[in-house]
C-alpha cells in the first residue's frame, strides 16, 4: 500500500512548515538534537548534509560521532540510550531479512517493545495500539490480515515519527540474462548462490 505521511516536494522539503510546527511543539526559537553515527567517511558526509539542511528551519544538530565498532553497542544499550542526554537521533541502518511481505523483518525487529541490552529498538518504542497490530499480524492465518495489520501499525510508527525517513538507498544488483534463479539475500548482502544456475541457451 502506497503510505506517505511526510511528502518531501521532490526534494525540495517545506523549511515554512518545519518552521510552523516547531512553534507548534513549543520551539519557536528552534531546538537543538544530539545526533549520534558513525565517524566514518560515508556516514560524516551524511551527516553533515542533514545537519546543514535541518538548519534551514532552526533545528540545530550537534554531532556525536563514534566509530563502527562501538556505535552500533551503544546505540543498543537501552538502560544507558534511553537516558538523557545520551542522543536525540540517530543515524543506524538496517536491511530486512528478506523482501516482500516481511513486517516481520522490519516493523516486529524495530518497533516491539524491546528495551534491553542489544535491542534494535533503538529509541525504546513502546505503544500499546502497535503492539496489539504486531500481535495479531503475526498470529493471523490470513495474509490480507496480516498485511492490513501491518500498514496499520506502520501508519501508527509513523505519525508517533518513531524513525524519520531521511535516506533510501538502494544497490544495483547485475546478472547475465543465462542466470537464473538469482535471489537477493539482504542480510548477507549478495545473492543466494544456492539456487544459481546457467542455462545453454
Amino acid at each position: 500500500m502506497n503510505y506517505n505521511l511526510y511528502p518531501d516536494a521532490n526534494g525540495a522539503g517545506n523549511t515554512a512548515m518545519c518552521k510552523t510546527d516547531l512553534t507548534k511543539a513549543g520551539y519557536p526559537n528552534g531546538v537543538s538534537l544530539i545526533y549520534t553515527y558513525q565517524n566514518d567517511s560515508t556516514n560524516t558526509r551524511g551527516f553533515e548534509a542533514i545537519q546543514a539542511s535541518l538548519a534551514n528551519c532552526g533545528i540545530k544538530l550537534v554531532g556525536k560521532p563514534e566509530p563502527g565498532s562501538s556505535f552500533f553497542v551503544d546505540l543498543g544499550n537501552s538502560p544507558v540510550n534511553n537516558q538523557a542526554n545520551q542522543w536525540d537521533l540517530g543515524q543506524p541502518a538496517w536491511i530486512p531479512d528478506w523482501f516482500g511481505n516481511n513486517g516481520r523483518t522490519m516493523i516486529q525487529a524495530l518497533f516491539a517493545p524491546r528495551c534491553t541490552v542489544n535491542t534494535n529498538n533503538y529509541g525504546c518504542y513502546d505503544n500499546s495500539t502497535v503492539n496489539s497490530l504486531i500481535t495479531s499480524a503475526e498470529t493471523s492465518s490470513s495474509l490480507t490480515t496480516a498485511g492490513t495489520d501491518w500498514h496499520q501499525a506502520d501508519m501508527q510508527i509513523m505519525q508517533d515519527a518513531a524513525i524519520v525517513p531521511i535516506l533510501d538507498q538502494g544497490f544495483p544488483n547485475f546478472a547475465s540474462a543465462r542466470t537464473k534463479g538469482v535471489v537477493f539475500t539482504p542480510n548477507i548482502g549478495e545473492v543466494d548462490i544456492t539456487n544459481l544456475w546457467l542455462s545453454n541457451g
